[in-house]
This record gives structure tokens, C-alpha cells and sequence, in this order.
């Protein structure tokens, strides 16, 4: 998929919301590996944007998804159902999952990142994908250091720094980045002709400082959103549905509201323009005001959250604003229209809490939100959601259509997901719009949809949804939650994760293949992809390996060691393998250079 299809397909989540080779010298041989592995399925067992528990974990796991390797278990593969080892991680304070690459941030308040990285979004210097986590870097290419909280929903990415500034990296076709950019990559080469302006700069983190200390962080789809000690709230980025809260909608068409060049709205001092008309405004390249109605006397804001083109703001009244896309009755004010400036959420059917609250309804200390969809935890540990609920992500069945000839699919005011009965929540995450995770004492449960194996449990159809939530079973504690589009995430708070289904262990004399299931038939391919640099005809020097089929388990694993280097010859960080493991759940690849 070219940029411009990867740039279609990403407006319309946002509205409704290696091929590894060296350049060999001469007299150089670059082989490449294939090791084809077909097993039986795993025995299943029963066991999100971005909340995450406040105890630091010893490692992650992923499940969900692994398109474009988003669960970091160092393989590709194209969903899986059960908890899957992220890989090389340790003391995780929260996870942050976009669309196909997931944010770790680490007690040391450094960043890791894997999954897609064609817009740059990883952070890491390059537009690589990743199999596994990497460290996201400043301008300067070191170590991004300092981080206090970290946003995503897709090709980039907001975090918070410990001096009350921010920083930012990856797409900014929608002035994401906030400092006057917008474009992708045309731009970028644009930028780097006429000024010499770095072509790679927007694939590394880039600070960008505010009138005021930002004191906490949202990211909606491609809209940024920044809370002040001041109790402003600030935002930049694109403005689908009137998602900067700001009081000016786009008009026109929607690609043409989307387009860099209607993004005229600017409040940089060195760059001033014209105010444009009502409904010619797309998006902005620089922070703007939210304009927030009068608060209450002693009425401050708490925190931020965002949806995929929904913002909300968190009262110390326990009340909440929304603003953005109101499809599916994700502002929670009783309509399903979109919203230029906040509104409130209509709180009339949320119980009351006496033993913690003297209010008529307990109070919402948290928001967490996808595509029109969004969940508010209570003071007492209850949860309450509205938006879509086709999947069951809002427990019960609703009683509203917002979708002609789909009734019972929304409910545009909070009702109730988790009630007091089923134990305390102290944490939760809503993935896009098919459900998500929440945390009671150290047990994790999924709730909605079992779409790419989401729920977790294995053994189940995606076609399944559930409106009751299922323990994941079969974890260490769990200390941290978070749900992506179509992945999620959970921080574990000792021990290691579940042990790999398949790893590569490389050296220069030998390429060392380990799988811990059943295997039904193993075979290794090796092909010589170039010989002195000439591309050699395709199936020339290949042979094919079949090896015995074995017993294979995480207790007894079977282990493979290819050591066919020719005299004279070694593996190198130029040559290249891949590595393909076929069952009846799921194929996997890897891919890599022998040497690290």
C-alpha cells in the first residue's frame, strides 16, 4: 500500500475515528534462510487509548493483532489469541497502543516502541518497522530521557516531559507535530530542499514548548490534546467533526478538509494570518485554546482523555466535557451530533455513590475512549460507558439506534459496564470500538468484541462477542492495562510472560531455530539470494531440509541448529534469513540479519 492509500485509510479510522539485505562487497555470498514450520494450534486456556496502572511491571505482554509485528514478540504473524512475551522489556510504568505499533514507557522515564513505523512513528530514527521494541530518540539521536506520560493512536505520537513541555514525532500531515508542519514525506523533502531542514527530523522526538507547564496529555486521532497548570486546554492537529474545540468547524468535503494546505489557523506569534471564515478551517499547525464554558467556583480540570476524533476533559466535580465527533453518542450528551466547542456528558443515569460522594451520581475520575465509543470510571470502582455498543463493549444491551436499522446499538448518555458487584476496578482501557480491558485487584478481564482474538481467551470464534467480562487466566499479576485498536496490552507485575512460541537465536557459524508446540511437519529451505552482488535465478542452489516431526512443548522444546556455513565463509550482519512457522492458529515470520 502506497502513502497516499496508507494516508486514505487512515482519515477514515480517524472520522469515524524486511526484507533485511546488506550490500555486500565483492567475493561476498548473501544467503537468506526460510524455515517453514507447520504445527498443531496451541491448547488454549482461558485468561488499551491508554490507560495503564501506576505500579511499574517487571515485563508485557500483547495479544490481538501482530500484523506488522504490533505485539513485539520479534515475529509477524497475523493474529494472536492468546498473551504473547513483548520482548526485552523491564520495570514498564504504562503501555500506549495505536493502531499497529504500541508505546512502552519504562520507570527510567525512557521510551520503547514496535510495531509500524512507515510514517517515522516509532521514534527511533528510521521508517523501518520493528518486531520488537526499540528506543525512541530525541533531535539529537540520543535517548529520549525525562518522559512522564506517553499518547498514541497511530502514525504518531505525544508525550509529556518532566519540565511541563511536550514532545512529538512521526506523521504530521494534520500539523500534529505543532510547530508549523504538516505534510508526510513531500513535504519533508520540500522543507529539506529549500532550507536544509532535516528529512529525518520528524522521525525523531521533537519538543515543543507551551505558554504554560502542560500538566497532562490526549492524543484524538490526529488531534493532540494538552491540559495546562493553568486549566486551559490546548490542541493541535486536525479539526474533523470540530475535534479542536475551538468553535470553528471544517466545511467542504472531507478530503478537502483534510488537506495540508486548508490548514490555515495559526496562533504563532511569528506567523501571523488572517482569521479565516467559519467552516474553512481544517486543522492547525500550532497549539489553540479550547473554549471551555465557565466552571463552577472551585471547579478545576483534572485531566484530559481521547477518542478517535473526540476530546474530553475531566472535572474535580467528577463531571466531564466532550467535544469532537458525536457519532454513535460518543459525547455522552444525549444527541449523536458533533460538537465544535465542549459539552457536557449527561450523568442523569449514573448511580450514586454515598459512601464516597455526597453528589447525585458518583463522581467519573477517568475517561478512557476509542472510535464513539467511550468508559468513565467511578470513585467507587464502577464503570459506565456510552457510544456504539454493537459488540457489547457497554456490557448490557442498549435500548437506542444511532444507526439506521441497527437498533439497540448505542446508548448516547453513560450507563452502566462494571457494576459494584463484580468488584472494584481500579484500572481500564477501551480499545478503538470493539471493547476492551479492566483491572479488579491484580485479575484482568476483557469485555466486547473477539475480533482478532481480543477477548484473549482462545478457543473462541471472532465472530463471538461477550457483554459479560472473562478473566484472562493463566498470568502473573497484573498491575497495568491498555487497548489498542486491534491489539491490547497488560503490564505484568513480576515474573517473565508467557514463553515464546518461536525464537531465533543467530550467530556468525550457525542460525539456531527454537519452537515450544507440537510440531506436524518442520522444513528449511536455504537459498542463495546473491553471489557477488549478482542476483542469482530464482530456485538456483536451493535445497529443502525435511526434518522429523517431534513432540514439542514450552517444557521440552524442540531446537534446530543450521550450521551449513561453507569453508572459508561466515554469517553476517549483511546476510539475511527468514524465518516462517505455519499452524493450523497462525503463520508467523520473522526476519533479521545473524549477527545483531
Amino acid at each position: 500500500m502506497n502513502l497516499a492509500s496508507q494516508r486514505s485509510t487512515r482519515r477514515s479510522r480517524r472520522d469515524a475515528h524486511i526484507d533485511t539485505q546488506g550490500s555486500g562487497g565483492a567475493g561476498r555470498r548473501r544467503r537468506r534462510l526460510t524455515v517453514v514450520l507447520s504445527a498443531l494450534a496451541l491448547t488454549a486456556v482461558l485468561l488499551a487509548p491508554c490507560a495503564a496502572g501506576a505500579e511499574t511491571g517487571t515485563a508485557a505482554v500483547a495479544w490481538g493483532s501482530n500484523l506488522k509485528a504490533r505485539l513485539g514478540a520479534g515475529y509477524e504473524s497475523n493474529s494472536e489469541e492468546r498473551p504473547r512475551t513483548v520482548l526485552g522489556l523491564s520495570e514498564v510504568a504504562s503501555l500506549a497502543g495505536g493502531w499497529n505499533d504500541t508505546f512502552a514507557l519504562l520507570g527510567n522515564g525512557t521510551v520503547r516502541s514496535w510495531g509500524s513505523n512507515i510514517f517515522g512513528q516509532l521514534g527511533d530514527g528510521t521508517a523501518e518497522n520493528r518486531i520488537a521494541p526499540v528506543t525512541v530518540k530525541n533531535q539529537a539521536s540520543a535517548e529520549l530521557t525525562h518522559v512522564t506520560e506517553i499518547a498514541t493512536t497511530g502514525d504518531h505520537a505525544l508525550v509529556l516531559l518532566e519540565n511541563g513541555s511536550v514532545a512529538t514525532w512521526g506523521d504530521s500531515e494534520d500539523g500534529t507535530r505543532g510547530n508549523g508542519e504538516s505534510g508526510v514525506i513531500k513535504e519533508a523533502q520540500e522543507m529539506h530542499e529549500k532550507f536544509g531542514t532535516p528529512y529525518e527530523n520528524r522521525y525523531l522526538a521533537g519538543e515543543l514548548k507551551l505558554a504554560a507547564k502542560v500538566t497532562a496529555i490526549a492524543v484524538a486521532g490526529a488531534t493532540n490534546i494538552a491540559l495546562l497548570e493553568n486549566g486551559k486546554i490546548m490542541t493541535w492537529g486536525g479539526n474533523g467533526n470540530g475535534k479542536l474545540g475551538i468553535g470553528v468547524e471544517p466545511g467542504g468535503k472531507k478530503e478537502e478538509a483534510f488537506a495540508p494546505e486548508t490548514c490555515k489557523l495559526s496562533s504563532s506569534p511569528e506567523k501571523k494570518e488572517t482569521e479565516p471564515e467559519a467552516g474553512n478551517v481544517a486543522c492547525s499547525k500550532y497549539p489553540v485554546e479550547v473554549k471551555l464554558p465557565t466552571l463552577p467556583e472551585g471547579v478545576t480540570i483534572t485531566n484530559v482523555a481521547g477518542g478517535y476524533g473526540t476530546g474530553y476533559a475531566i472535572l474535580s466535580n467528577g463531571e466531564v466535557l466532550a467535544w469532537g465527533n458525536g457519532a454513535g453518542g460518543a459525547l455522552g450528551n444525549g444527541a449523536t451530533a458533533s460538537s465544535d466547542v465542549p459539552v457536557k456528558v449527561n450523568l442523569e443515569n449514573v448511580p450514586s455513590c454515598p459512601e464516597v460522594s455526597e453528589a447525585p451520581h458518583c463522581p467519573i475520575v477517568r475517561v478512557s475512549a476509542g472510535k464513539q465509543i467511550a468508559w468513565g470510571l467511578l470513585a467507587d470502582g464502577e464503570v459506565v460507558g456510552w457510544g456504539w455498543n454493537q459488540s457489547g463493549q457497554l456490557g448490557s444491551e442498549s435500548t437506542e439506534e444511532c444507526k439506521k436499522e441497527q437498533p439497540n446499538d448505542c446508548s448516547t448518555k453513560p450507563k452502566v459496564v462494571v457494576g459494584s458487584g463484580f468488584g472494584k476496578v481500579s484500572a481500564m482501557s477501551v480499545g478503538n470500538e470493539s471493547g476492551g480491558l479492566i483491572l479488579v485487584g491484580t485479575n484482568m478481564y476483557s469485555l466486547g468484541s473477539n475480533e482478532w482474538g481480543l477477548l484473549g481467551v482462545g478457543g473462541l470464534e471472532e465472530a463471538k462477542f461477550t457483554r459479560v467480562p472473562l478473566l484472562i487466566e493463566g498470568l502473573a499479576p497484573v498491575v497495568g492495562v491498555s487497548a489498542g485498536e486491534q491489539s491490547y496490552e497488560a503490564i505484568l507485575k513480576e515474573g517473565a510472560g508467557p514463553a515464546p512460541v518461536l525464537t531465533i537465536t543467530p550467530s556468525s557459524k550457525a542460525l539456531t531455530v527454537k519452537w515450544t508446540v507440537k510440531a506436524k511437519e518442520v522444513m528449511l529451505r536455504l537459498k542463495i539470494v546473491s553471489e557477488k552482488g549478482v542476483e542469482v535465478a530464482k530456485g538456483k542452489e536451493s535445497k529443502t531440509i525435511a526434518l522429523p516431526s517431534t513432540e514439542c512443548s514450552v517444557e521440552k522444546p524442540c531446537t534446530y541448529k543450521y550450521t551449513e556455513v561453507r569453508s572459508g565463509e561466515q554469517l553476517t550482519s549483511e546476510d539475511g534469513y527468514e524465518v516462517r512457522f505455519q499452524s493450523e492458529e497462525a503463520t508467523r515470520k520473522i526476519t533479521g540479519t545473524p549477527l545483531p
